[in-house]
Parts: C-alpha cells; sequence; structure tokens
C-alpha cells in the first residue's frame, strides 16, 4: 500500500490518503504485518490485551513523504501481571527489512504515572475496564485501598499538597443521594489514612478545599 501511494503525483493526495490511513489505524481495528508479525512471537503464555499502531512522517518532497515512521504498543498478561510494549521502525524506501525494533518492555506494575508512555497506556486501556482498574491502581496505590470492596464505587480522586481523597458511593443503592457517598481522606506523606467520613459532612468540614467543587459534579452526574 506504501509504494501505490508513493507513486502518486500529487503530493496533496498522498498527504490525504496518508492521514485517512493513520486515522483507520488509531482505531485499533488494523494492525500491518511487521505488527502482526512481532505479535505471533511472542510467548504462548503471553495474552494480548490491547494495541496501538501509528504511522508519522518525517518530512516531505515533491515525490511524497521521505519516509514512514511506524511505532507500536501492545499491553499484553502473563499470569496476574500486565506487560507493556514500545516498538518503532523506520521506512526509507531503501529496501530496509520491514521489522519492529523493541524500545521498552516493562512490567506496569513497576512503571509509574509520570513515566513518558502513561498516556499512551490510559488511552489503550479506555474500554477495558480489568486493565483500567490495574492501571489506577497502580497510578494511584490509595486507590487501590477501594478496588476489592464490592459493597462502593469510587467516584472521583483529588490530591492536594497534603492529602489525596477518595470519593466513593454505595455500589448497589437503587436510587443514589448525597447521603450514599463518603469520602476518605490519606495522608501523602507516609500514605496513612486519616479519615473516612460521609459526603454531606465533608462538606461541611471541609468547605474550603478547591476539591469539593470537582466532588459536588461528580456526585451531581452520578445522581438519577
Amino acid at each position: 500500500m506504501v509504494d501505490i501511494i508513493k507513486g502518486m503525483s500529487s503530493r496533496y493526495d498522498y498527504e490525504r490518503m496518508s492521514y485517512y490511513y493513520t486515522s483507520y489505524q488509531s482505531r485499533y481495528d488494523y494492525l500491518s504485518e511487521p505488527a502482526e508479525k512481532f505479535i505471533q512471537s511472542l510467548s504462548s503464555d503471553e495474552k494480548l490485551i490491547a494495541s496501538h499502531e501509528n504511522l508519522d512522517h518525517d518530512g516531505f518532497d515533491r515525490y511524497g513523504p521521505e519516509s514512514d515512521l511506524w511505532d507500536l504498543y501492545l499491553i499484553t498478561k502473563k499470569g496476574s501481571d500486565y506487560i507493556f510494549y514500545s516498538l518503532h521502525w523506520e521506512n526509507w524506501f531503501r529496501n530496509e527489512p520491514h521489522e519492529y525494533d523493541l524500545e521498552c518492555r516493562r512490567y506496569l506494575k513497576n512503571m509509574v504515572s509520570s513515566n513518558y508512555y502513561w498516556r499512551i497506556i490510559k488511552e489503550m486501556a479506555h474500554n477495558k475496564g480489568e486493565l483500567l482498574r490495574f492501571i489506577n491502581s497502580v497510578a494511584n496505590p490509595f486507590y487501590a485501598n477501594h478496588l476489592n470492596d464490592f459493597g462502593v464505587e469510587v467516584v472521583a480522586c483529588h490530591t492536594s499538597d497534603k492529602y489525596f481523597f477518595v470519593l466513593t458511593k454505595k455500589r448497589y443503592s437503587y436510587q443514589t443521594k448525597e447521603k450514599d457517598y463518603s469520602v476518605t481522606l490519606y495522608n501523602k506523606s507516609d500514605k496513612s489514612k486519616v479519615e473516612s467520613i460521609p459526603y454531606v459532612d465533608f462538606k461541611k468540614k471541609y468547605a474550603k478545599l478547591r476539591c469539593l467543587k470537582w466532588f459536588r459534579k461528580s456526585v451531581a452526574l452520578n445522581n438519577y
């Protein structure tokens, strides 16, 4: 497909086609042959959970792009662990081997939310509940304290200089009201639990906190 596009006479036609091609790949429903080849080389005990492939270019001349820059991101599951892969290869139209080079392979539990790849990881997990919960538990260790409590659902989180706040609601309430929400405060310095209080009391006790306006919006959106 790249060779066909390379032969187009109009740069506009090429860039327009390239845009659609890249957009199509970004929906995670198509992978190139080099990507499929690498996935097939994975260990048999690794299950592919999410993938994303991106095509970019480095400069254009009158014939079209001077190169194709390919990036592939994968998340696999091995046992109870998730593994993140970042791969890259460049096609300069000089008959280079069409193969990805591995740039990063790390267990998600060993990565931190400030990592360069974290935005990509979050986007890949946006519609995968189990993976997203795992990622959130890695990003916010305080959030993880509530994942095993099946009676509540985490609605929102907020951080300040001293505290981390987790807003939760009762999971099985027929009609959610403000009384069904509570807020848990954690001390960021030593990760200790400060207190857990009903949301209605939290509004009075911590009325000056900046996070309160975000919690109010979250409660309003979740009420029905």
